[in-house]
């Protein structure tokens, strides 16, 4: 062990503010909803467990990442580990995270009926609607290969980009998110799916 201060997870807790600016989620309570449906599945990591870090920790680095961009060079110093193991949780808790969320509870498009339940004001006269899908783009590192920074680059944004196609329920569920497309890719006509 090092006297190195950890930004763990344990030290914001109590603060829902801090949570919510670090993790995207409202509060511990939710934070720690997640972490128990994660923690009720076998955790197949990437390339090797880690036993180092807690569980909240290790979900706690992956939302980081998410929400903030922090770099794996950063975490990696906080924690005292390699940026290979920060790498091996990201990507092993990405996927279970995909899983339980996704997989889960956000694959199927609710029903008509079922949106009628919990429709919003704002959708009283689309009582057909079932989901709202609309583009969005998330900005990613510089590519150092000049065919990848091309393809990447998004001349709507201005930087270098991914694209993923979201479905969102009348209700505010996210109900479908697509692969991640490259930033120069272009819609086809007429609402069609992204080409290739």
């Amino acid at each position: 062990m090092t006297d190195r201060h950890t930004l763990a997870y344990s030290s914001i807790q109590d603060d829902d503010e801090m949570v919510s600016h670090f993790t995207g989620l409202p509060n511990s309570v939710v934070f720690n909803v997640v972490l128990d449906l994660c923690s009720r599945f076998d955790i197949n990591y990437y390339q090797w467990p880690v036993v180092t870090i807690s569980c909240a920790d290790k979900l706690f680095i992956t939302l980081r990442k998410l929400r903030t961009n922090v770099s794996m060079k950063t975490l990696a110093s906080e924690y005292d580990v390699s940026r290979t193991t920060i790498s091996n949780i990201f990507l092993t808790w990405l996927h279970v995270l995909w899983e339980v969320l996704f997989n889960g509870f956000m694959n199927r498009l609710p029903s008509r009926q079922r949106n009628a339940q919990c429709l919003l004001q704002s959708f009283a006269t689309f009582t057909n609607c079932r989901v709202s899908i609309d583009c969005t783009e998330v900005c990613c590192a510089i590519p150092n290969m000049f065919v990848q920074q091309s393809l990447t680059f998004s001349h709507y944004k201005h930087y270098h980009t991914f694209k993923a196609l979201v479905g969102v329920a009348p209700n505010g569920v996210i109900t479908f998110v697509s692969e991640l497309y490259p930033g120069s890719t272009q819609p086809r006509r007429h609402g069609e799916a992204f080409g290739g």
